[in-house]
């Protein structure tokens, strides 16, 4: 009954964070053909809806859920509200500034509900490890964005003047985080079945590194260049920097390590013996 329940909440979440970010250039640009926003979770509310039906309790469906959520739902409406309404979100408005930030903090839940929603027992620890990981980087790219609306607030304000260029920095290295989430997710899930692979594990360690030393970069920027407060988020990423390489460079020389044996113990095995010419043969008797 609670996983139920659980599924269903998240479904209603979906549609709830799609009217939401919809209502904000339909509000502001005074045309409310922009709730057919919903056009972009379509996919993800029939995953959805054939996950919480479905009789079968496959965890791989997870993954379906979350990629078709964040792909075709999420970033896309990301990418389109925010050049639409930078400098126009007025405090005075309902759906203003704040509003915009707590229909973001909608996505970790989301998440959270999702991979807490499944049944099968044998995956419960794993999964409880995933959605603390995950969780974490969406609150990471989340917080791209609310830098993105505050440093555009005080742009207009006249405050700061930080470049539009690392402003839409910021916007597409955030959304790349959320892009970057589902193969992240794929990483456990496909392969709970089995044994980790070395060369996925290291290869979504390596994304890993690389995306959080871009955004590392970025916030490294905004606080040395500009003075803005990013500290919190800044230990974040070099922690998962050094912890990802930690994990992968052993795991890299273990498995070199492991293939040098194999080849070394392989037994020697003597050709078969070949019969001799035929002139030989014929020269002895």
């Amino acid at each position: 009954m609670f996983i139920r329940f659980g599924r269903l909440t998240l479904l209603l979440l979906m549609i709830l964070q799609c009217w939401l970010l919809a209502s904000f250039p339909a509000k502001y640009l005074n045309n409310s053909a922009w709730y057919a926003f919903f056009v972009f979770i379509l996919p993800a509310l029939g995953i959805t809806w054939w996950w919480i039906t479905s009789s079968e309790d496959k965890i791989r469906r997870l993954f379906y859920v979350w990629f078709s959520y964040s792909w075709f739902g999420l970033v896309p409406m990301v990418g389109i509200v925010f050049p639409l309404t930078a400098g126009k979100l007025d405090s005075n408005q309902p759906f203003d500034s704040n509003i915009l930030k707590l229909s973001l903090g909608i996505t970790p839940l989301l998440l959270l509900l999702l991979l807490n929603s499944g049944a099968d027992p044998q995956f419960r620890k794993a999964l409880t490890e995933l959605s603390f990981v995950m969780t974490v980087d969406i609150f990471d790219g989340n917080d791209l964005l609310h830098t993105v609306i505050d440093i555009t607030n005080e742009n207009v304000a006249g405050r700061f003047s930080i470049p539009k260029g690392f402003v839409s920095a910021l916007l597409s290295f955030a959304c790349v985080s959320f892009i970057f989430s589902p193969i992240q997710m794929i990483g456990k899930l496909f392969l709970l079945y089995q044994d980790e692979k070395m060369c996925f594990r290291c290869v979504n360690g390596g994304l890993q590194v690389f995306l959080n030393a871009a955004i590392l970069g970025l916030r490294l920027g905004l606080f040395l260049g500009y003075k803005w407060n990013t500290s919190l988020f800044i230990f974040k990423n070099i922690i998962v920097i050094v912890a990802r390489t930690m994990i992968c460079l052993p795991a890299v020389r273990d498995e070199q390590a492991r293939r040098r044996n194999s080849q070394t113990q392989q037994p020697f095995t003597r050709p078969p013996p070949t019969a001799p010419p035929a002139s030989q043969v014929t020269d002895n008797k």
